[in-house]
């Protein structure tokens, strides 16, 4: 899957970069693009739901993974299971979901284990995979969804409004045979 993220800053998007609606999440802290998580499911089954209203998140294209705080991650990490270093098992993972919203409420972001899981050429042909997921109390105190949620949702950041847009991204797939690698473009040419 390609790293590239997608996304617009202001306005409406690019809508030949996405497809269907874009869904607006209410930015709680204006400083970042902090917007609220209700919960967190894996394959349709809650693994954490929020205390109060919401868990502070960033929707963060500076960040190449998804990092939580280990009362969230830890639950997570241990519904998904592991990851074979050989990739073996990677079709076999479990869907995430995000409930996202802020204070209006939440809509469900699902990311597949292709989405979640990186997978890098180590020799020719040759390929290695591990968890694009991060836990850690000193790394953030926060929830952060960085490029391996936005391969799959295009963002449109609306600082005008207090909002962040996202939208199913326009993914082109194509598949080699010869070793099932599957390369996306986002470019939605």
């Amino acid at each position: 899957v390609s790293t590239q993220s997608t996304g617009t800053i202001g306005g409406d998007g690019d809508p030949a970069r996405f497809t269907g609606p874009i869904v607006w999440c209410d930015i709680i802290v204006p400083s970042y693009y902090l917007t609220g998580m209700e919960a967190l499911f894996v394959n349709g089954k809650q693994v954490h739901k929020c205390l109060l209203d919401y868990c502070p998140t960033v929707i963060d294209t500076g960040t190449s993974i998804l990092a939580f705080p280990p009362y969230i991650g830890d639950p997570l990490l241990k519904a998904i299971g592991k990851v074979n270093q050989d990739c073996s098992n990677v079709a076999s993972l479990p869907n995430i979901s995000f409930s996202l919203g802020g204070l209006t409420g939440g809509q469900e972001f699902t990311l597949e284990p292709e989405f979640y899981v990186l997978r890098g050429e180590v020799a020719p042909g040759k390929f290695e995979c591990q968890l694009g997921i991060e836990v850690s109390l000193a790394l953030t105190p926060l929830t952060i969804l960085g490029d391996v949620f936005l391969r799959k949702f295009y963002s449109v950041y609306d600082r005008v409004n207090n909002r962040v847009g996202l939208a199913k991204a326009c993914l082109l797939y194509t598949s080699d045979a010869a070793d099932d690698r599957i390369s996306v473009d986002l470019g939605g040419r």
